[in-house]
């Protein structure tokens, strides 16, 4: 890790990883890594889905860490680089243009600036007929609905254009049906979503081309759709200094190792790493 990079610590983020937090929450503490040193520059790159029910990680993430720390374009708005659509996941290329936008800010002669990189997967929350907490619906309207619609689609077998990215493989696919119990299933596929677009993210971050000197954060989280309010849940974090990746936390993508289980004072989620089969 070099010298201007190791003074930015991922170890608040680390420790959250795999919690469900109130929304504002993880966007706090993403705010307080990017906060603790002064930056040149900060620039922001911001992944959700298309559907509707994400506009409360976009505003939140834009009051609690664009707002305060991102480098203001020439009219003074300060906002993120987004992209919005299906499942959200990763167009390539994405990082290479946001990075070249902030660059024009930048004096290299200050050091390294920062780029933030969130992606958002997300599932809805509801109450089964067992009277469990259940995943992958939620009360949209006046009546239930799939959250996320493009992930329950390939799920159930649909095919949808580009559907291969949504959770990879069929075969990924397959093994969340048969590793998880229906009331799990979107939750699981939801990580699994969002890890493959770090991964993405993170491929990229470390094989473009670099206007200017940059490190990246990248985050990936998973938000957790409910009638009245709404929760955030982190799947990896990943820092990327140059090209090299210099630390890194992550749920990954290897489903059958996923152990989905609740918090007991507030049933909140948490999901760890079962060890791997030698």
């Amino acid at each position: 890790m070099s010298a201007d990079s190791d003074r930015i610590d991922p170890a608040p983020l680390v420790e959250v990883l795999g919690r469900e937090l109130e929304l504002g929450a993880l966007s706090r503490v993403v705010g307080g890594v990017v906060g603790a040193r002064p930056w040149p520059v900060v620039g922001a790159l911001h992944i959700t889905c298309a559907d509707e029910a994400q506009h409360r990680v976009i505003d939140v993430f834009q009051e609690l860490l664009v707002t305060p720390y991102v480098t203001a374009m020439a009219s003074g708005e300060r906002t993120a680089f987004r992209l919005v659509n299906l499942g959200g996941h990763h167009e390539p290329g994405a990082l290479d243009i946001a990075e070249n936008h902030w660059a024009g800010a930048h004096d290299v002669a200050d050091g390294p600036k920062l780029m933030v990189a969130r992606v958002d997967a997300h599932v809805g929350v509801y109450t089964d007929d067992d009277d469990r907490r259940a995943y992958g619906r939620f009360l949209r309207y006046n009546h239930s609905s799939p959250a996320c619609g493009a992930l329950a689609a390939v799920l159930r077998g649909v095919a949808m254009r580009g559907s291969e990215g949504f959770v990879d493989t069929e075969i990924r696919a397959r093994r969340i049906l048969d590793c998880f119990p229906e009331q799990l299933q979107m939750l699981a596929a939801a990580v699994c979503r969002a890890e493959l677009s770090a991964l993405d993210l993170t491929s990229e971050a470390r094989t473009c081309h670099l206007d200017s000197p940059t490190v990246w954060l990248i985050v990936a989280t998973v938000t957790l759709n409910q009638e009245r309010e709404h929760a955030s849940l982190l799947t990896s974090v990943r820092v990327v200094d140059g090209h090299e990746v210099v630390a890194e936390a992550a749920l990954g993508v290897d489903v059958t190792r996923y152990e989905i289980t609740e918090e007991p004072t507030n049933q909140r989620a948490v999901i760890r790493l079962t060890t791997p089969t030698p």
